[in-house]
């Protein structure tokens, strides 16, 4: 019998706004997906709809307005 498998990469309702004195730009809305070990995955979108700051998420080159980055279960 086989353990559970966990998720190589996990994000968990990632959310991210830039605000502005002016207004307020939603970047990244609720966005959750798991990644397993050897899976491959593209993002896939137009200009502008968020998949640049996603990956820079991903990397932690920028924190989420909300949610979580799991890399081997942990944050």
């Amino acid at each position: 019998m086989k353990g559970v498998v966990m998720a190589k990469l996990e994000l968990m309702n990632i959310t991210k706004k830039y605000i502005t004195e002016k207004k307020e730009l939603l970047a990244v809305d609720n966005v959750s997906l798991s990644v397993e070990e050897n899976e491959f995955i593209s993002i896939v979108g137009p200009s502008g709809c968020g998949k640049s700051t996603l990956l820079r998420i991903i990397a932690g080159l920028e924190k989420p307005t909300s949610g979580k980055v799991l890399l081997d279960g942990k944050e």
